[in-house]
C-alpha cells in the first residue's frame, strides 16, 4: 500500500458549519435568485507531495516532518495534519512530532471515520 504526505501553507480561514455545508432549508434558492454567501476555505500554497510504495509509512511521516520542519524550524505556526483515521499513522505521527518537540493538530478524514463506524455496526 502507498503512503502519501503533503506539506503546504495556507492563512487560517475560519469557516461555521453553515459555509461548508448548508442545511436544506439554507440550500440556494435558483427559483427567486437569491444565493448563499459562503466563506471560502484556505487557499495551499507552496505544496510539496511525497509518496511512496517501497518506504515505510514511518518513512514517509519523517519525510513529510523533515518538510515541514525545514519551512518552520522554529514551530511558532500552527501544524495541522489530516490523517484517514488509521490507528497505525496517528501513532507515528504523535511519535514523530514528540520526538521534535512540536504540537500538531490531528484531524481525521470525515469519510473515513464513517467508514470505520459502518464496519463497526
Amino acid at each position: 500500500m502507498a503512503t502519501l504526505g503533503a506539506v503546504y501553507d495556507a492563512e487560517p480561514a475560519p469557516r461555521t458549519v453553515d459555509d461548508i455545508i448548508a442545511g436544506p432549508d439554507q440550500q440556494d434558492d435558483a427559483v427567486h435568485g437569491t444565493a448563499l454567501e459562503r466563506r471560502q476555505g484556505p487557499k495551499a500554497r507552496s505544496k510539496w507531495l511525497c509518496g511512496s510504495v517501497n518506504d515505510t509509512a514511518a518513512q514517509v511521516v519523517a519525510a513529510v516532518f523533515d518538510q515541514a520542519e525545514h519551512r518552520d524550524p522554529g514551530h511558532r505556526r500552527p501544524w495541522v495534519v489530516l490523517v484517514d483515521g488509521a490507528h497505525h499513522q496517528i501513532d507515528l505521527i504523535k511519535a514523530e512530532a514528540q520526538q521534535r518537540g512540536v504540537d500538531v493538530h490531528v484531524i481525521v478524514d470525515l469519510v473515513h471515520v464513517l467508514e470505520y463506524l459502518w464496519r463497526a455496526a
